[in-house]
This record gives C-alpha cells, structure tokens and sequence, in this order.
C-alpha cells in the first residue's frame, strides 16, 4: 500500500463487517507512518461511508477491497469519487476472477472513474485454499466536480465564402 502514499497526503481506508481488527489497526498505523504528521489517515466502515461527512474532494487515495469481499456498487464508487481529488487515486482489491473483475470496471466507468489498471495479482492462503486477488488502480478526471470551460470551434470561424472555406480553400465541409 505504501506505494500509492506520499507524505502529506489525506488517505481513506475503508473496512468491512469482516475486518480483522488486528490489521486494519496494523494497516493504519503504517499508513499514518507513511502520510507523516501532515497528512491524515481516515478508517470508515463501508456500510457508513454515505453517511459520513467527508466533504467534496478531501481524499487524495482511497483503498477498499483489501479486508474482505464484498461487491461495490455505483452508488459506494460515486461517494468514494465524490470525496477524492481531482485525479485522486482509487486501489481495490480483489478475489481474481473474470466476472468480478468485469463489474467491477464497468461500475467504475459508470462511477466517474478513469485510467483503470491491474496493478498486479497476489497470490496467498486461506487455510488450505489458495487464493488469487487483483489490484485494480484508477483514478477521478483530473477535472473537479461542476467545472466548467469554454469551448473552442475554430470551424466558425472559416465559413464559407463563395462555395469554399476560407482556411484551406476546400469545397467539402468546413475544416476544424
């Protein structure tokens, strides 16, 4: 985790109902060693994350997925890219497989989310049973949330005279 921190940063670690308590007070810890005395490391329950009062984009990186397996939907990933940065970073992790993995991208694009990557997968043991997990990494438009900027049309500008664009003479549509 500590590869997606830097120093001064505000991090949002989500947790579920199957958390281990142990490590996710392991987990933060080293993330606020990580952030340092000028960032900030917030722990929220998934199931109180919409009631919460984190406001717009507050959080540079959020992490979810990493303490058990529940299923994220479009109304989850719009909060967490609601309260992220511009180009704020988003890291889950996952059980591998194709079906989730799909969803799961498609939630993020209808979310707001850009730039989806695998990071990597990671192979470990739940008792007897091997496991695989994906890190997907995407990140919030580098834009903030109710922005605006004008629009150019250069093609308004060369209309046509005489039949032909006054740019490049054409007789076809008008050029950009």
């Amino acid at each position: 985790m500590e590869k997606h921190v830097k120093t001064g940063q505000n991090i949002l670690l989500v947790w579920g109902s199957r958390t281990n308590a142990e490590f996710l007070k392991e987990t933060a810890e080293k993330l606020r060693s990580d952030v340092g005395s000028s960032g900030n490391v917030f722990v929220e329950n998934s199931s109180m994350l919409k009631e919460s009062s984190y406001s717009n984009e507050k959080i540079d990186v959020a992490f979810i997925g990493f303490f058990d397996d529940e299923r994220y939907e479009t109304d989850f990933l719009g909060e967490i890219a609601r309260i992220l940065v511009p180009n704020g970073k988003l890291v889950i992790r996952q059980p591998e497989s194709e079906s989730v993995t799909k969803k799961l991208r498609s939630n993020l694009v209808l979310s707001g989310f850009v730039n989806i990557s695998t990071e990597h997968a990671l192979t470990g043991q739940n008792g007897s049973i091997e496991t695989r997990t994906s890190e997907l990494v995407c990140f919030t438009p580098e834009f903030r949330i109710g922005s605006a900027a004008p629009l150019k049309f250069n093609s308004l500008n060369n209309t046509k005279k005489n039949g032909k664009c006054r740019s490049c003479q054409s007789v076809g549509p008008i050029c950009d």
